[in-house]
């Protein structure tokens, strides 16, 4: 052991764990799994059938409805004499990315 292993556990403290984080350390030599046939999967896409539907409606119709029901808002500043209205248009539902390219408004 080094010796800076040595003083944390000398300090009563645990040596560190990966695991305990949730990081998994890479395994070697290990052959990936066979890919489930369709049939196999139905009974999964049955249980989770209503989820998707959902999102589906939300995605396709919900964003829009919940989007109209919110009344733009106007604010008016007296010292400069200028109207700013804050109002929902258009809203558009991007699949997640983990890298996007900023988004520009218009």
């Amino acid at each position: 052991m080094s010796q800076q292993k040595q003083e944390k556990q000398e300090d009563g403290k645990p040596p560190f764990n990966p695991q305990y984080f949730g990081i998994q350390q890479p395994k070697r030599n290990v052959k990936p799994r066979p890919t489930p046939a369709p049939e196999d999967l139905e009974p999964l896409r049955e249980l989770f059938r209503h989820q998707i539907e959902s999102f589906d409606y939300m995605a396709d119709a919900g964003l829009s409805i919940l989007f109209d029901s919110i009344k733009p808002v106007q604010i008016h500043d007296s010292f400069s004499n200028r109207t700013l209205k804050i109002s929902f248009e258009n809203p558009k539902l991007f699949p997640p990315m983990k890298d996007r390219p900023p988004f520009v408004l218009h």
